[in-house]
């Protein structure tokens, strides 16, 4: 095996837990309580949210599977009495809800649209470091973690969408804003959902789209022709998840990624790494905030089941097996994703230096989504796939953008 593809499995091995000596505690992870408070780089979203002068009120929502996730719905600076218009912000793949509120109120798309007049819910995916609860099943036991983005498109978006319609009593039907696997989440909603999410979603926004995976970029890719392997070591060691942000890591980020310059270029080229290198658009003072949080955690399913696109080309469920799919699926392979059942008002916001949607695979998209609004291309080569969130011209070039959309379809 090549060496980049023995350090990326040990990288992956590391988060996963195989490799950490902190001894996770099923207390220390069961909740936001896990996200240590030694800085204000890694404050949970209701302290990050007051920081700035808004409010956040915190909410549990269970899917009809048992899982019990959280919502953070953000409330203007002043209290007002204006109907105001439901948005739901889904992080992509190990993101959190503090993805859209970390920087400056005037570059964080969540602070941007409630200064606007939007009610905005920011969601957090089962598995995540504020999403960690279940009904029944404990989260040190491998049923819990039997997931990837299957379940969260099929029960966490549904279950999440009803809960935050049941509050807000100004419209019967949502806009949806997405980034990475917050797009992958939607399809797969659609596709299990069609009728119900099509009478309940006005228009979707997918930032940095995936769904087919055929010609990502990433050194994500190293990793798919032995995502049988991986899977199978991961079971035989009890790896479920792929660990939040710990103890151990914020202290590395806070002494390494935090000192001088130099520190702060050599962690920003780790993140550049896996998305797209892009310099120009990467704030550093922002950068310990974003380390502070990410990785937000999941399960590793979830990361075997992108490696398993790749490796199939196909934008489909999850792979169990020759045995397994026939038991499960009662076919030999998964069943592909219907994109064509995504018949509401999509918009894409895409870029060239996006390394995990590349351009090749959203014009796949593009040929088969069958009512897209708009296939945005953001003007700017170095665009990258964390710029969507955190890019020093974001609020420019994409959530303007946005913000245009939405008011021409109010």
């Amino acid at each position: 095996m090549a060496l980049t593809n023995k350090f990326l499995i040990f990288l992956l091995l590391h988060y996963c837990g195989a490799l950490n000596t902190h001894g996770a505690s099923e207390e220390r992870i069961s909740s936001s309580t896990y996200l240590v408070q030694a800085n204000s780089d890694s404050l949970p979203v209701p302290e990050m949210v007051k920081k700035y002068g808004y409010k956040c009120e915190e909410h549990e929502y269970q899917t009809s599977d048992g899982y019990v996730n959280v919502l953070h719905r953000l409330l203007p600076q002043q209290p007002e009495s204006l109907a105001r218009k439901a948005v739901f912000l889904q992080h992509g793949l190990l993101g959190t809800s503090a993805d859209f509120v970390m920087g400056s109120p005037e570059k964080s798309l969540g602070y941007i649209l409630v200064d606007n007049g939007f009610d905005v819910w920011l969601g957090n995916a089962r598995g995540n470091i504020y999403s960690r609860k279940h009904i029944n099943l404990s989260i040190n036991s491998d049923a819990y973690w039997d997931f990837s983005f299957d379940e969260m498109g099929m029960f966490d978006l549904p279950a999440a969408i009803h809960y935050i319609l049941d509050r807000n009593t100004n419209s019967t039907q949502l806009d949806y804003i997405g980034h990475s696997m917050g797009t992958t989440m939607f399809w797969v909603a659609m596709d299990q959902n069609e009728s119900w999410m099509k009478a309940r979603i006005r228009m979707m926004f997918a930032l940095a789209p995936v769904a087919q995976v055929q010609h990502i970029r990433s050194p994500i890719r190293l990793l798919a022709p032995f995502s049988n392997q991986v899977e199978f070591l991961f079971r035989i060691l009890g790896i479920r998840q792929f660990e939040p942000t710990t103890t151990a890591m914020q202290l590395f980020e806070k002494y390494v990624c935090d000192e001088t310059m130099f520190q702060l270029k050599l962690c920003e080229d780790a993140l550049f790494l896996l998305c797209g290198f892009d310099q120009k658009q990467m704030n550093l003072t922002l950068l310990p905030i974003i380390l502070g949080h990410e990785p937000g955690g999941t399960s590793t399913k979830t990361i075997i089941h992108f490696a398993q696109m790749v490796s199939s080309k196909a934008f489909r469920k999850f792979d169990l097996g020759y045995f397994g799919n026939l038991k499960h699926y009662g076919q030999s392979s998964p069943p592909k994703y219907q994109l064509r059942s995504v018949a509401l008002p999509v918009t894409l916001l895409w870029s060239d230096n996006d390394w995990l949607a590349d351009p090749q695979d959203v014009d796949q998209l593009v040929k088969t989504l069958p009512n897209i609004q708009e296939s945005y291309h953001v003007p700017m080569p170095e665009f990258n796939h964390i710029d969507f969130l955190w890019g020093l011209n974001a609020t420019e070039y994409v959530y303007k953008k946005i913000l245009l959309t939405l008011d021409k379809r109010t």
